[in-house]
């Protein structure tokens, strides 16, 4: 029942269920493309989960579309992102991603930035040292070890009009940058959650760009 069996690369699949299939056709210097069978849409799959085993590794810019109603979640536990070269993962698109696993500093600075309408939710101790940047959308760094500190090493954040970065040390009280950290903010905002036992939070250089207020 619930219709007929569909053999697909010597592989049965169930009637009633979703199955997908994806693999990467040319994902180098140039523009990547992720196929998915016509078996579902992206947009209406419950959830992705990029888990243990698997690192998305940058050697360049790269945009990220999620549309999806399910949210998309990077769970690597050593590396969820990397880099071979210095670049910027930009994710757009109304769904949620969550990073639970560590954005991890390779070769040149890694940043990561929010153009779209959804949330990007760190939870990890991230060693990137590239721009975390909330051009629109909501950017959290939360839990209990959600961080972007850049190993010690210099690194910025920066808000635009329409984005927003959170700390929130709503149920852990932990620095959420390091203590050098440059802010740039050509509007947005930045919202600071305090624990009910006291928190503080250390900034380097803030700049204000014309026609914004901090």
């Amino acid at each position: 029942s619930g219709g007929a069996h569909v053999v697909d690369d010597a592989e049965v699949e169930t009637p009633g269920l979703c199955h997908v299939e994806s693999w990467l056709t040319g994902f180098g210097s140039g523009r990547g493309l992720a196929n998915l069978s016509p078996a579902c849409t992206f947009h209406a799959l419950p959830s992705i989960e990029f888990g243990a085993a698997t690192s998305l590794t940058m050697d360049a810019g790269r945009i990220l579309i999620n549309n999806n109603s399910g949210g998309i979640t990077f769970s690597g536990a050593t590396a969820a992102i990397t880099n071979s070269a210095a670049a910027t993962l930009t994710i757009t698109g109304t769904g949620n991603t969550t990073i639970s696993g560590p954005v991890v500093q390779g070769t040149g600075a890694q940043g990561l930035s929010n153009s779209g309408s959804g949330t990007i939710t760190l939870t990890a101790a991230n060693t990137s040292q590239g721009a975390l940047t909330a051009n629109t959308g909501l950017i959290v760094l939360g839990g209990a070890a959600g961080a972007w500190t850049g190993n010690g090493a210099a690194q910025s954040i920066a808000t635009s009009p329409g984005g927003t970065l959170r700390l929130d040390n709503s149920s852990f009280s932990i620095s959420r940058l390091g203590a050098g950290t440059a802010y740039t903010t050509a509007g947005g905002r930045l919202d600071f959650i305090g624990h009910s036992a006291g928190t503080s939070q250390s900034f380097g250089a803030l700049t204000v760009n014309l026609g914004t207020t901090a």
